[in-house]
Order: structure tokens, then C-alpha cells, then sequence
């Protein structure tokens, strides 16, 4: 469901040396030429002010509900306290650090301020250490359900659950430093990795399409019913990511590994149901791509147990969002002949996901009604 859209690891003196979508750099950002520390082996590229790279996608992205982006950095010490850009997607997100001069940095390294910006905002994710001689691996994730989350070296530095929930936004670019602009205060520092994913308002529909068996569907392929069962189904899944909007406002809390507070930012309800929900989606992902749904219990028990949890947590919610389901239409009325049709021919292939599907809306119904 998540896509890689820039990958750069800077393996040798080749600045063009990255994987990526579709795009081009600018002419600028040849001027960056990664060197490699012979005391440590590892290659990275020199930011100074006026310099970065710029990778322009030769098809935008749109509708983007989801960013994960990982840059390995080091920040020699500096007697610079500005407010510089790491990295930026496009003109709404991106990481911007804001190293703090009083007191004096120590020897090894420099606290610094993390500032996340999602849209017009920034999140702000408390302080962290930059090492002087070595390299820290940073990381933000932010998802339209309004969770956002920092890392430091893979450990969780901070985390907000009401950024920007329902937003969407386009990706046209990748930068990393400073390209094009002129902050003459600006301190230097070093680049070895950088890699972004996104995850787009489509993608999750999209993967599990590709996961349904083929069948074939006589009067249907002229496309009109399929985009308006599609555009349905899309906006069941919106209706879905709202409810767990409020889910994770409900069982999580605003938290920084330096200000707390000390229980973390997680309920116990908040942690069981993201296991429940990964493992109802290994086990629905397996059972497709064998093409096997004679068992269908690995997917309905954790299922089941987190319906449990959301109503539990969320009751009136869960109960109006169940009945809002009960009430939709996936298919179109001037459709349904063509899909009866579809029914019919392929029967042996579809029996077995309709019966799974039908159960597992049974249990949505029934657990509400509870």
C-alpha cells in the first residue's frame, strides 16, 4: 500500500546515485558531490547554505494521506543557534531542526528542536541530541487519521494524535538542505541517507483489488459501474478513517520523550487494537494470495476482538458508523443487473469471499447491536 518515492544512500561519488519515481534533478543539485569519511566508510553529502537537492517528480502526487521520511544526518558543532530545513515533500510537509546554542553545546553534540510541518503548522517534537562525530537516523510518519510520530534511531521521541486529520496533500518534489535560498546564517551539516514513502487516498483500495480474484463481467468493462462502486467504496473507507480518527484521539495522548509524560502516549486499548488489526490483515492478505478461504476464523477472531474494542472505547460512534454502512450502497441500482450477472458466472470463484465478506459485516452489525 505504501510507496517508495526517493531513495538515496549515497553508496559511491555519484550524486545521481538514487532510486525514485519518475523525475529529474535540477541543475543545481549536481553541485552536491558526496565524499566519503575514510574513518568510518561511510559517504555523505555536505549541506551548506544555498545548497541541497531538488528532485522535481515528472507527475505529481495527489491526494497523499500518508508520509513516512527517514534522513540520516550529523550536525558538527556550530555556533549557529538558526532554524534550518532538513528535508521538504513538496510545499506542505517536511523536517526543520533548530539547534540551541544556550548553554553551550557539549563536546559530543547539540541539542536541537525538532519541528515537523504539516501543512501550515508545525508540530513541534521537543529537543534532541545531534551527535558532533557520528550520525542519528530521524524519522516522522504522519497519517490522515491525525497521528503523527518522531524517531530517533528508531526509538519513538514524540508523538501527536490531532495533526491535520482528513487533510490530503500533493507531492510534487523531494528537497533535502537548502537549495535555491539564502540563509547565510545557516549552519552546515551532513546528509548519508535519505528515504521517503507515501501513501495515497487510493492506495489501500487499490492493493486489495489486486489481491481479488479475476472474473469476468459481461456489460460492466465500459467502466461507468466500476468507478461508481469504486467511488462508493471510497467513501466508505473516508467514513472508516474518520471513526478511527477518533479512536486514536480517545486512546492516545500529545507526548515527548523529554516532557512525558511517563506513561507514553498510549492506551492499553490503542496497542491491542493496532495488533489486532495487523494480524486480521496478514491473515486476510495470506488467505487471498492462496486463494483459500475455506478457513476463514485467522481473519474473523482478531477481527472480531477488535470491533469489540472499538465499540467498547466508542460506542455511540461505532453503533451510528455501523448503521451508515448497513445503510450504504456499493453498487448503483442501474449496476446490479451486470453484477448479478458476474454472480452468477462466477460462482464457484466468488462464493467463498462474498460468504466472508457477509460474515464479517454481520459481526460489525452484530457487535453494535450488543
Amino acid at each position: 500500500m505504501w510507496r517508495s518515492i526517493f531513495l538515496h544512500e549515497f553508496p559511491d561519488n555519484g550524486i545521481t546515485n538514487y532510486q525514485a519515481v519518475d523525475g529529474r534533478p535540477t541543475p543545481a543539485s549536481f553541485t552536491l558531490a558526496p565524499v566519503q569519511d575514510a574513518s568510518t566508510g561511510t559517504t555523505s553529502v555536505k549541506i551548506a547554505p544555498s545548497r541541497g537537492f531538488h528532485y522535481q517528480l515528472e507527475a505529481p502526487l495527489d491526494q497523499i494521506i500518508g508520509v513516512s521520511c527517514h534522513v540520516r544526518v550529523s550536525y558538527p558543532i556550530s555556533p549557529s543557534g538558526s532554524l534550518f530545513p532538513v528535508i521538504a515533500l513538496g510545499n506542505d510537509i517536511g523536517l526543520e531542526l533548530w539547534p540551541q546554542t544556550n548553554p553551550l553545546p557539549s563536546l559530543h553534540g547539540t541539542m536541537a528542536n525538532t519541528l515537523v510541518r504539516i501543512g501550515t503548522g508545525h508540530v513541534n517534537f521537543g529537543q534532541i541530541e545531534l551527535p558532533a562525530a557520528t550520525f542519528t537516523d530521524l524519522r516522522f510518519d504522519w497519517h490522515t487519521s491525525g497521528q503523527a510520530s518522531f524517531f530517533v534511531d528508531g526509538r519513538l521521541a514524540g508523538y501527536k494524535n490531532g495533526v491535520k486529520p482528513g487533510a490530503a496533500f500533493n507531492i510534487d518534489k523531494v528537497m533535502f538542505g537548502m537549495p535555491g535560498g539564502t540563509p547565510a546564517a545557516s549552519p552546515s551539516y551532513l546528509i548519508s541517507k535519505v528515504f521517503v514513502r507515501a501513501l495515497r487516498r487510493t492506495d489501500s483500495l487499490a492493493t486489495f483489488t489486486r489481491m481479488l480474484p479475476e472474473v469476468q463481467v459481461e456489460g460492466f468493462d465500459d467502466g461507468r459501474c466500476r468507478q461508481r462502486i469504486l467511488s462508493n467504496m471510497m467513501a466508505l473507507l473516508d467514513r472508516l478513517r474518520a471513526f478511527m480518527t477518533s479512536f486514536h484521539e480517545a486512546t492516545s495522548q500529545p507526548w515527548t520523550e523529554t516532557g512525558g509524560p511517563p506513561q507514553g502516549p498510549f492506551k492499553p486499548q490503542s496497542r491491542e487494537a493496532h495488533q489486532l488489526a495487523l494480524k486480521a490483515g496478514l491473515a486476510l492478505a495470506q488467505m487471498l494470495a492462496a486463494n483459500d478461504l475455506s478457513n476463514p476464523e485467522p481473519f474473523l477472531a482478531p477481527f472480531t476482538a477488535l470491533l469489540k474494542i472499538l465499540k467498547a472505547e466508542l460506542p455511540a460512534q461505532f453503533a451510528e458508523m455501523a448503521e451508515e454502512i448497513e445503510k450504504a450502497s456499493g453498487v448503483p441500482e442501474e449496476c446490479k443487473a451486470a453484477i448479478e450477472k458476474a454472480l452468477d458466472k462466477n460462482q464457484d470463484t466468488l462464493a467463498s469471499l462474498l460468504n466472508l465478506l457477509t460474515t464479517a459485516l454481520e459481526r460489525v452489525h452484530y457487535i453494535a447491536g450488543e
